[in-house]
């Protein structure tokens, strides 16, 4: 999810950095390949008290994963290379 105040800065095709507890030493590689054109609260897994009322834009992410190390519903942080505005 992106907040609206990167939402005019995050391309389809931006590179993303993406890391795991998992693998603390490695980077993993993507590009954003979704941006949701309707905003929503944001979801309760990442709510924080002060992020309960702000707008969020679901993303998706499509990342390299050649070994398959990365599993479905793996928690990561991921780092979208964002334009300069």
């Amino acid at each position: 999810y992106i907040g609206e105040r990167d939402l005019g800065r995050v391309r389809l095709g931006a590179r993303v950095r993406v890391k795991t507890d998992s693998f603390p030493d490695r980077i993993y590689w993507g590009r954003v390949s979704f941006i949701a054109s309707e905003a929503e609260f944001t979801p309760k897994p990442i709510q924080t008290p002060e992020e309960r009322v702000r707008y969020v834009y679901r993303i998706k992410i499509e990342v390299e994963n050649p070994n398959l190390e990365l599993k479905a519903n793996m928690p990561v942080t991921a780092e979208i290379l964002l334009e300069r505005p």
